[in-house]
């Protein structure tokens, strides 16, 4: 299997693009507030914290995996039964019903293992607390989700052709604004 050219094919679809960066984007905040949370708890123990974050990765990527999918079937169905009304003939077993479900699944794909995967990537220092302490696989995980936040900012001003800087800034207050919450959630006591 040539990478490049799967590769080529998933960034060419518009909606796995969107895909890519929206959930992209969820998954890495997911981790961050997962993280203060488990970090303002005192959670000291390096496995309740990868099982947490794993857990929220997994739930995020089946409900992609089987949202995307279903949806994105049907309203490509819904096309496709558009097209056909127009043409008056059935288009089952076409180039046309087989392009749309190739597309449906590279979109559920997209919008699945994205979050997984960058959660999996997010939590790699945590897996390294034998040589670190835990605070700093801490720090290394939420400066390690900054990064992909702005690598995604980038992403996002390279496809519209807007400010790479007011996009980043856009992205990076988002997080910052998972981290301000769960410091007052905590300060308020309402846990």
């Amino acid at each position: 299997m040539n990478l490049k050219l799967v590769f080529r094919k998933v960034w060419s679809n518009d909606i796995a693009r969107r895909s890519f960066t929206k959930n992209g984007f969820d998954g890495v905040l997911t981790v961050i507030g997962v993280l203060i949370a488990l970090f303002l708890s005192g959670v000291t123990t390096p496995k309740i914290i990868v099982f947490s974050c794993i857990g929220s990765g997994i739930a995020m990527c089946v409900s992609g995996l089987w949202g995307a999918y279903v949806t994105e079937s049907a309203e490509r169905r819904i096309r496709v039964m558009k097209l056909e009304k127009h043409l008056l003939r059935g288009l089952k077993g076409t180039s046309i019903t087989g392009r749309s479900q190739e597309a449906s699944l590279i979109v559920a794909l997209v919008d699945g293992l994205t979050p997984l995967i960058l959660t999996i990537i997010l939590i790699i220092p945590f897996f390294l607390t034998p040589f670190i302490s835990l605070e700093t696989a801490y720090y290394s995980s939420l400066g390690a989700s900054a990064l992909i936040i702005i690598f995604l900012g980038v992403i996002i001003a390279r496809l519209s052709k807007t400010s790479l800087l007011v996009n980043v800034i856009k992205m990076l207050v988002a997080g910052v604004t998972v981290v301000l919450l769960m410091y007052f959630i905590e300060l308020l006591k309402f846990i």
